[in-house]
């Protein structure tokens, strides 16, 4: 068994502290990830090599047409629909039963 060293930093791609996670995967290639961004394009792209020539931003032309403003209005649309659709939590419903078995109804 081979142990593989991870370390954890700034995504270079977000830039949030703490979130990127790079370790040697099984055949010896570099891996890396971001818990915040999750922006799997930049991070291959950094990996490779490209470094900092990758813009930064998410919605940048480099990882696809950014959301439009009807995409986003429709996802928040959904949002308000969802939430407005709630009833409140009794004690015979699945949300109502597991308060009470934790003793916070």
């Amino acid at each position: 068994m081979v142990l593989r060293k991870e370390t954890r930093g700034q995504c270079p791609s977000c830039g949030y502290p703490n979130a990127y996670t790079e370790t040697t995967g099984k055949n010896g290639q570099r891996v890396g990830w971001c818990a915040s961004c999750q922006n799997k394009k930049a991070i291959a792209a950094i990996l490779r090599g490209a470094g900092d020539s990758i813009p930064r931003a998410a919605g940048d032309d480099a990882y696809g047409p950014a959301e439009t403003a009807r995409e986003a209005e429709k996802r928040k649309e959904q949002a308000s629909a969802i939430w407005n659709g709630a009833a409140p939590v009794t004690g015979h419903d699945p949300a109502g039963l597991y308060l009470a078995w934790r003793g916070l109804s």
